[in-house]
């Protein structure tokens, strides 16, 4: 009896840990050079940094919400865009199944976070999104 709860301990680590540390797709086309500004909220002046690119303006709005056991959010990393000017190592993606005219995702350090398209204040948000509740989108 002892052995089999071993095992089955074992299994379930196992396929816990098997969601950790999934990083997104590796580049397969020419990076773009996204640039980095800031924004202040209207309401608090809070300022957030914006991620900017051929005329369109995103601004932190949540993370990946996490599916299944695993807590996997691989799911949700579409085709890698670029980087952020001047650190290659911050990349930028799609999120899966959106429209990168409204919803992108910075990837850091292990760290995700979704930015939205400033003109999208209001629109529903998708299923993979958790927002953050930040101050600018209320």
């Amino acid at each position: 009896m002892k052995k089999q709860i071993i095992i089955i301990m074992a299994i379930f680590s196992i396929i816990l840990l098997s969601g950790c540390g999934k990083k997104p797709p590796e580049p397969t086309s020419t990076p773009i050079v996204f640039t980095a500004s800031e924004i202040y909220s209207e309401k608090d002046k809070t300022p957030y940094k914006t991620i900017e690119n051929n005329g369109k303006t995103y601004v932190p709005f949540g993370v990946i919400s996490p599916k299944g056991l695993t807590k996997d959010i691989s799911y949700a990393y579409g085709d890698y865009l670029g980087y952020l000017e001047n650190n290659t190592s911050i990349k930028i993606y799609a999120l899966n199944g959106e429209s990168t005219d409204k919803w992108i995702i910075e990837y850091y350090d292990n760290e995700a976070i979704i930015y939205r398209e400033i003109s999208t204040k209001g629109e529903n948000t998708p299923n993979s999104v958790k927002s953050l509740n930040y101050e600018y989108w209320n």
